[in-house]
């Protein structure tokens, strides 16, 4: 009877656990390398995890993902907005080469900046805000 507890419970861990870490990527936007804005040189495609998504008053956290067609690349990025003064900042960010090996990492916080109405980067905050649960941000970094 320990052994058949036992084995329920490992099982359950493996799922559970798996399920918690997975992310749940929701495509934002494609930015062609011909774009006038697009200062990367390079196509890339940007999502935001709706699992991450967090709203604690006027302030939205969520994870963004923007992955490079040509290269592979893919950055992680954990951003943090005032939607009442319009101002966003990154809270921490992680580089990955084509095969998913971290290349890079930055977690000191940035200062805050404007962001402008109509920009890309409003349309990420509009999509994260359809998937934001209230409360504090779990800190949980998805997988890219």
């Amino acid at each position: 009877m320990k052994r058949k507890t036992i084995w329920l419970v490992l099982l359950a861990m493996i799922f559970f656990t798996n399920t918690a870490l997975a992310a749940n990527w929701s495509f934002v936007a494609r930015t062609s390398k011909v774009n006038d804005l697009n200062l990367s040189g390079s196509t890339y495609n940007e999502y935001i995890d709706k699992n991450t998504v967090r709203k604690d008053g006027d302030n939205l956290i969520f994870w963004n993902k923007q992955q490079d067609e040509d290269s592979g690349e893919t950055m992680l990025t954990k951003n943090e907005v005032n939607l009442s003064l319009l101002k966003a900042r990154v809270i921490e960010s992680y580089g990955y080469d084509s095969s998913g090996k971290e290349t890079s990492r930055d977690t000191e916080l940035s200062g805050w900046l404007k962001y402008q109405k109509g920009s890309q980067f409003e349309r990420k905050i509009l999509i994260s805000l359809r998937y934001a649960k209230e409360g504090k941000d779990t800190g949980a970094k998805p997988a890219p």
